[in-house]
Formats: structure tokens, C-alpha cells, sequence
């Protein structure tokens, strides 16, 4: 509370445009441990780094106002910390995800869980204040539902295809942001990204597409609870700590780039306790 009376008494002192923040959280973690065997079985990659591009980019073009775009790994702590902090009241989550459970990261390529009731406490800490969570994942629908369950009013589900960049799902993104920034309500920009995505090259609607976005909770189309604006409807609280990712030290990887997560992740383990790692293979490998 008291850093919303002193974010509002800046604001009273400072003419200007309106302002807003969308926090993205990505969670690419390389390996997951089998406790039945004891070894790492592989997570395949999802591009999130061009996802968070897309939104970034897709926001800039605010109509008015200016809405500053945090993108971060998502390891429990800051996860945590951002609901400690109520740094915004829209989320947008990207994971590989399971059927019941919200994944992080460590940080270091492994998996960390949230469960529903743990994600129930989080939520509590915002005290009503989070509104509208996105979340791009290949199990979307089902942490979707988990959200709902959990407490969140509105959320946004894109399900991502077994593909380390789905174009569909990017598209979807894209055109849901970019109405956004033009004051579409939540129920509009969802329409709009929606019949975007799914439509074929010869503008027909392809209804095994459309079943892979989905706006929670379903209600009829009349019902006007998801007719909302979610931008500049109220005063983001100003931020105490920054958790921007740091640059990466190497290029991204290509967009047919298949496979090698568990020799990323031993490589990534190894670099934790070791100064100098050589990878060896045959020549072109």
C-alpha cells in the first residue's frame, strides 16, 4: 500500500502518458529427473526468446501510453517475488508445462513444480490484484483450468504445438498483443488473435486450430465478463528490484535445431563445479 500512495503521488506531480507493465515469465528448462529409473529424460525446447520478442515488439505500438515489457527465467524465487511484490496486474506465462502442474526452472536446466495449492497461496499474496494471466504452453487448457481454479478471473490459454518455434502459436501472440495495444477489450483482442490464427492461407477457419486457444472461464457469448479493458485501469506499483535476464553469452539456437537437451543440461551441471569443459564428437557433429 505504500508504495501505491507513493507511485500515485508521483503520478500526481508528473504530467505525462499514461504507463502500464506486462510481466513475461519463461520457463525453458532442458531435463526433467525420472525418479522411477534415477536419469534425465529430455525436455524439448520452446522458443520462448522470440516469444518474448513478438510481445515486446507487438506492445510498442501502444496507441497511448507506454507499457514497459519485463521479460525473466522463470525460477521459483523470482516467480515468488513477483507475486510478493504485486509488480502488475497481467501475467503471461510460457512453459513446457504438465497436465497438472505449473513448471519452473532452476536455472541451472532442470524442473521445479508449483502445485495448485501452492499457486493458491501466491495468489493470496495479491490480494485480488492479479487479473488476467496468458499462458503459452503445450498443456495451456490444463494449467489454464488449474489458474482458474486457483483463483485467477480471466485467463488466456495458447497451446503450443511439439515444436521448438509453432508459428500458429506465435501468430496467436502477436495479433492478441498488438490489439491489446490498440485498447481492444480482453474478449476482443482473444477473438481477434484467434480467427487469426486458425485462418488457412485461403481465409477458411481451421476448427482443429481453434480448439487450441481457449478464453477462461468459458461463458456464453453474450456474457459481458470478459468485456474488460486490461491496460491503464490501474496504478502499477513502482519496482523495487529488477530481474531482467541477462544477455546470452551464445547465439539462439536455430529454428530446426532438434534434440541434445540432456547433453546441453550435463554440460550446464558440469560448468557449476568445473572450470573448463571440452566437448568432443565426431567431425560435423
Amino acid at each position: 500500500q505504500q508504495r501505491k500512495d507513493q507511485g500515485l503521488q508521483s503520478l500526481e506531480l508528473t504530467v505525462g502518458p499514461p504507463y502500464d507493465r506486462l510481466v513475461v515469465f519463461h520457463s525453458t528448462p532442458l531435463a526433467s529427473l525420472n525418479r522411477e529409473t534415477g536419469f534425465y529424460q529430455p525436455i524439448p525446447l520452446l522458443d520462448s526468446d522470440h516469444e518474448g520478442s513478438i510481445i515486446q515488439q507487438a506492445l510498442s505500438r501502444v496507441v497511448m501510453g507506454k507499457i514497459d515489457v519485463e521479460v525473466r527465467v522463470a525460477t521459483l524465487d523470482q516467480f515468488t517475488e513477483f507475486f510478493k511484490q504485486s509488480e502488475a496486474h497481467i501475467l503471461h506465462i510460457t512453459c513446457s508445462g504438465s497436465l497438472d502442474r505449473l513448471t519452473m526452472e532452476n536455472g541451472y536446466g532442470t524442473v521445479q513444480t508449483l502445485s495448485h495449492d501452492e499457486m493458491k497461496q501466491l495468489l493470496l499474496l495479491m490480494k485480488g490484484e492479479l487479473r488476467v494471466v496468458v499462458v503459452s504452453s503445450r498443456h495451456a487448457n490444463a494449467i489454464g483450468q488449474e489458474l482458474i481454479a486457483a483463483g485467477v478471473p480471466h485467463v488466456v490459454c495458447c497451446e503450443w504445438d511439439h515444436k521448438f518455434r509453432d508459428p500458429i502459436a506465435i501468430n496467436f501472440v502477436h495479433n492478441f498483443y498488438r490489439a491489446l495495444a490498440e485498447k481492444k477489450t480482453l474478449k476482443r483482442a482473444y477473438q481477434i488473435a484467434r480467427l487469426t490464427a486458425s485462418a488457412s492461407p485461403r481465409g477458411r477457419v481451421i476448427r482443429r486450430v481453434l480448439e487450441r486457444f481457449q478464453l477462461l472461464p468459458v461463458l456464453a457469448d453474450n456474457d459481458p465478463f470478459h468485456n474488460i479493458p486490461v491496460f491503464f485501469t490501474q496504478l502499477v506499483p513502482p519496482m523495487e528490484t529488477t530481474f531482467r535476464s541477462p544477455a546470452l553469452a551464445v547465439p539462439p539456437l536455430p529454428s530446426n535445431f532438434l534434440g541434445r537437451e540432456i547433453e546441453m543440461f550435463t554440460t550446464l551441471e558440469s560448468l557449476r563445479g568445473d572450470e573448463i569443459i571440452r566437448i568432443v564428437g565426431p567431425q560435423g557433429s
